[in-house]
């Protein structure tokens, strides 16, 4: 079929060009003697994944649609990272996962019993950077909600209200800060995105802050 002759829209593969990428990956791989994953955000084309197995050691995803998708297409290491897990979702990452990441304490103490026998990862953030430039897309800034910060493990506990509806809906935060504060519980730091918003509080009223969040976010 010539080009002229193809149905659009379509995304169209040198594949010449792809092996010869996956070549210089497959020598990076064997020389550094470490793994390398397919990031399965930057590229899901699932019909080149049994040639991307040939070179590269698997794949990671970014939830239990991709974690499915790497498993079924490519079948080999299968990593997933979110900022958060439905509890839904996670015996099945569970079971189709051979790594799992988390975002926060919080989160490994809540989920790491079905998960158990699986290699689990903890993300941290290191607040240092080089990105000065680019402080906005900065994963590693200070009270990021990307990774918990070295200040939790002083005795701090970071919560992170998570979901596509933040983008829709006004006073999440208010709501949140108001029964926080009606519980006499004190918000060390907060930090937002469209996506997300993080709040530091002590170690001791991480569970009590649990749940009155989840009473008020429920009625």
């Amino acid at each position: 079929m010539r080009m002229d002759q193809l149905p659009t829209p379509c995304y169209v593969i040198d594949e010449k060009k792809l092996k010869e990428n996956l070549e210089i990956l497959g020598d990076v791989r064997e020389k550094a003697g470490c793994k390398i994953l397919l990031a399965q955000k930057a590229f899901s084309c699932f019909y080149e994944y049994p040639l991307i197995g040939q070179y590269l050691d698997g794949t990671t995803a970014s939830g239990l649609y991709e974690a499915r998708l790497g498993k079924e297409e490519m079948g080999k290491e299968n990593h997933v990272f979110a900022p958060a897990y439905k509890d839904a979702d996670i015996k099945e990452l569970g079971e189709i996962c051979d790594h799992i990441i988390f975002n926060s304490f919080a989160q490994l103490r809540r989920h790491k019993d079905a998960v158990s026998g699986k290699s689990l990862g903890l993300r941290i953030n290191p607040e240092c950077s080089t990105q000065g430039d680019h402080a906005i897309y900065d994963p590693c800034a200070p009270g990021s909600s990307a990774g918990s910060a070295p200040l939790i493990s002083s005795g701090y506990s970071k919560i992170n209200l998570f979901g596509e509806e933040m983008v829709t809906s006004c006073g999440v935060a208010a709501l949140a800060l108001r029964t926080l504060r009606d519980a006499g519980i004190e918000v060390v730091l907060i930090t937002t995105s469209d996506l997300d918003i993080s709040l530091l509080v002590r170690g001791e009223n991480e569970d009590s802050a649990l749940n009155v969040l989840r009473q008020a976010f429920a009625a």
